[in-house]
């Protein structure tokens, strides 16, 4: 009965967080607008009755960058696809309430598969998704992708528990473990790539150290690799063409930074709330301590407490990112909590299931009251977000003001992300001065000649039209557009086609061009019909053994499983 009145109460709050959002907006903290600009990419694209393509054309001072081709996109569709009758704002707070329930959903399912009771199940499910980093990005700096990777925590961690202890070739388990990765793929690859570094790990210690590493756990390790390359052919066939162009390094590479422990005695980078980011969270922490007060003696427990450790240490300057930041891949992590920091939310909540029986009457007070406590501080957290401190911001404004989501800001924000190299200002988040001149006043350039155009999509999104505002004549005009050289454009002056280069990070008409007052430059952009057959094959097949997992445990019932 408490339970039940438990889970009204859940959906009550979700009701009324729902309210609460949908009337006083989304403000853009952190890499919210950056997000809710993909967003209305994927939107228009699907209104558009199209696949979306790989550059921004609307959005991101319609420069035609890469962000849609290079950040993965594939788990979104669907959210913004069942969202797409809404306004924008309010189809944002949509796919944040949908991304809650999802987490909620998922991690009671997961829970009630392992043999866990049904009231434990929903009750955990309440406070994983109301608490940590499903909370964050809830009411704080919405980030869909890892938000949608989040919600699949509880199913990755059995997975990969189950994986390495496989004592024969299971395909099933593989093809299983290859869904749920290529779903991280889909979302966020510096997330893949962490994965594959805590497995990684797990394999060398039980390879050094215990000396169990049996043949057949990486032969199931294999299999997996197979389908997840199968499944995410579209993200790794656009990584690969668009990278070949040559575009500007992730903001910080080789540059690591972490949460500073030593030589920080007050440690002021490692705080502790209801909701966290990039450390863990009250919820998890608490839990934890409470485990280890009664901890069994359990080598399961024990290796368990050992990985959570290892997760915390990197995510702080214990572990020597000095060391490591230069190498390939490593070097992309910019801030080590961002990666690694949403990870350390599961295992408490693992330990503290097993180490107490279902009977403990301990174990349910402090369900109980965790579970009212993240109803609680959902709630507030809401709340919370009518009185930010919020100052004026208009288009143009940086990624990480904190201002209130509007059009302008969506359609005009100036990002260094993914912009063609020769366009971008070392290891900072910036452009150079000159290409942010250009992106705020988008200008046709023929030696020292300049004339102002207009920028407006074409109908059907997928390019951009240029209005020339005066009459100019003259070699290898460049476009106020970026250009990648690995792909293929079309490119009309007055309707008719013309041939053109890529030029210092712009596209340029090559040969002498008259352009005269009024007349439109277009520059179109059409998916690559690989890639689009490279969708097809990827997600049908995904979809296929998706189904056939399903009907395969079907028939077998085995929807319950012990742990």
């Amino acid at each position: 009965m408490l339970t039940f009145i438990v889970i009204t109460m859940f959906l009550v709050v979700i009701v009324f967080w729902g309210w609460i959002q949908f009337r006083i907006g989304v403000y853009s903290f952190g890499d919210t607008s950056f997000h809710i600009a993909r967003i209305y990419e994927i939107r228009e694209a699907f209104l558009s009755h199209q696949i979306p393509i790989w550059l921004n054309f609307l959005t991101f001072s319609q420069m035609g960058q890469a962000i849609n081709g290079m950040y993965p996109d594939i788990s979104l569709w669907p959210f913004v696809l069942v969202t797409s009758w809404l306004p924008l704002v309010e189809q944002v707070v949509a796919i944040r309430i949908l991304i809650v329930l999802m987490t909620f959903i998922v991690t009671a399912i997961s829970l009630y598969r392992h043999r866990y009771l049904l009231n434990t199940s929903l009750l955990i499910a309440i406070i994983y998704s109301l608490s940590g980093y499903s909370l964050y990005q809830a009411v704080t700096e919405f980030q869909p992708n890892t938000g949608i990777i989040y919600i699949f925590s509880f199913p990755i961690f059995y997975i990969i528990r189950d994986l390495l202890s496989q004592s024969r070739l299971e395909w099933p388990l593989a093809v299983q473990a290859a869904l749920l990765f290529s779903i991280v793929m889909y979302s966020h690859v510096l997330s893949a790539i962490v994965l594959c570094i805590i497995v990684a790990i797990i394999l060398l210690y039980k390879w050094l150290i215990k000396g169990d590493l049996k043949k057949v756990v990486l032969l199931n390790i294999m299999t997996m690799g197979a389908f997840v390359l199968l499944f995410s052919l579209p993200i790794v066939y656009r990584y690969l063409i668009i990278s070949r162009s040559g575009i500007s390094t992730p903001y910080s590479k080789g540059a690591v930074d972490s949460i500073h422990l030593l030589l920080n005695p007050e440690m002021q980078q490692f705080s502790i709330g209801w909701m966290s980011r990039t450390n863990i969270s009250l919820v998890s922490l608490g839990l934890m301590f409470l485990t280890l007060i009664f901890l069994k003696k359990d080598q399961n427990q024990y290796k368990l407490l050992v990985i959570e450790a290892l997760l915390i240490i990197m995510c702080t300057n214990l572990f020597p990112w000095h060391l490591f930041q230069k190498l390939p891949i490593l070097g992309l992590f910019q801030y080590a909590p961002w990666r690694f920091g949403i990870c350390l939310n599961v295992i408490p909540i693992i330990l503290f299931l097993d180490n107490f029986k279902e009977a403990n009457p301990t174990k349910w007070f402090v369900m109980f009251a965790m579970a009212l406590l993240s109803l609680s501080a959902a709630v507030q957290c809401v709340i919370e977000t009518k009185d930010v401190g919020v100052y004026g911001g208009t288009a143009g404004t940086p990624v990480g003001s904190m201002v209130k989501i509007d059009m302008p800001l969506v359609l005009n924000n100036i990002v260094r992300d993914y912009a063609p190299k020769q366009v971008a200002l070392g290891i900072t988040n910036q452009l150079k001065p000159s290409a942010e001149k250009r992106v705020q006043n988008p200008q046709i350039l023929s030696g020292s000649e300049k004339v102002n155009v207009e920028k407006r999509a074409i109908a059907n999104n997928n390019g951009i039209k240029l209005t020339s505002r005066k009459t100019i004549s003259g070699e290898d005009i460049s476009l106020p557009i970026f250009g990648y050289s690995s792909l293929k454009y079309e490119v009309l002056v007055n309707n008719k086609p013309v041939s053109y280069e890529i030029k210092d990070g712009y596209i340029a008409l090559r040969g002498k061009t008259l352009i005269k007052k009024g007349q439109n430059v277009k520059v179109i952009f059409k998916n690559p019909s690989l890639y689009n057959w490279s969708l097809v094959v990827s997600l049908g097949t995904f979809i296929i053994a998706t189904i056939f997992l399903l009907v395969r445990r079907l028939k077998q019932n085995d929807f319950v499983r012990e742990v």
